[in-house]
């Protein structure tokens, strides 16, 4: 039997730090057939570069939230990870996740993905060509490559979908939903892509977040191939 596609809907700081919008987000993934909600542990210098969204800093993942919202994941059925954006934030982040996600941005970036590996749980990393040094050693067992372009938006002629036979899942950032479909029937595992729950918010993110609507239509589909292809 195959193994079914696991589907991450990538919350962020879409929530803005109010957590009845968070459960609604949540409520609705788990709806959907999602598996796991995925968030971001920001840094300070991250932080800084928005003053003007007062919600920011309190929405990224910290010392301070990190249970209280992972609380409210589980309490859903949904797994819940995070992406650091600093090497310090995952000695505090090991004991509440499984999983850790090491955003393109930090693809080589040894510091944080030292502190992945040497906390002995599992890692997702996103990269747009495999990175050989991850195959070398023990490296294989912890790190996962997963396609991503980090292009916001991508246009779909812009993704290279033969490159998923290497890199055995897809984070996405096209708007054309056909993109995580032909990412599914080209094999990718992992499936993930940002979640809004209001389009017309002016966030980073939002360009490039499914709605509610998009999320259910997207996950029925990926099941349907599944089956079909059981």
């Amino acid at each position: 039997m195959n193994e079914p596609v696991y589907i991450v809907a990538e919350i962020g700081c879409n929530w803005h730090a109010d957590y009845e919008l968070l459960k609604r987000m949540c409520r609705k993934a788990q709806m959907a057939g999602c598996n796991a909600v995925k968030f971001q542990a920001l840094s300070q210098p991250l932080i800084d570069r928005h003053p003007e969204w007062d919600w920011y800093q309190s929405s990224s993942i910290s010392p301070n939230n990190v249970d209280f919202v992972k609380r409210i994941v589980e309490d859903m059925g949904l797994d819940f990870f995070v992406t650091p954006t600093y090497a310090e934030a995952v000695t505090w982040l090991t004991p509440y996740v499984n999983l850790f996600k090491i955003r393109y941005a930090d693809r080589n970036n040894e510091s944080i993905v030292a502190a992945c590996v040497n906390s002995g749980k599992k890692i997702i990393l996103s990269t747009d060509r495999p990175i050989d040094i991850y195959y070398e050693g023990n490296l294989h067992k912890y790190i996962n490559q997963i396609y991503c372009i980090p292009k916001y938006p991508t246009e779909f002629g812009e993704l290279n979908f033969e490159m998923i036979k290497l890199l055995p899942g897809y984070s996405n950032h096209c708007l054309n939903p056909l993109a995580i479909i032909k990412a599914v029937r080209h094999g990718a595992k992992y499936i993930e892509y940002h979640l809004t729950d209001d389009r017309n918010e002016f966030a980073i993110d939002n360009k490039v977040s499914m709605s509610y609507a998009e999320m259910s239509e997207i996950n029925r589909w990926i099941r349907l191939w599944e089956d079909h292809n059981a």
